[in-house]
């Protein structure tokens, strides 16, 4: 199994409970805070 780019593996958790394993995996924030310009064409 791959994790994603973005997983961050240093906050990986795992639980068992009543013989269920919950494994979280979670993301990593967005550090990009670019803007995009969208144009928007006249019909």
């Amino acid at each position: 199994m791959n994790l994603a780019d973005d997983a961050d593996i240093d906050a990986i958790t795992a639980a068992h409970k009543n013989g269920v394993l919950t494994v979280t995996i979670p993301r990593l924030a967005n550090t990009r805070n670019a803007e995009k310009v969208i144009s928007i064409a006249k019909a």
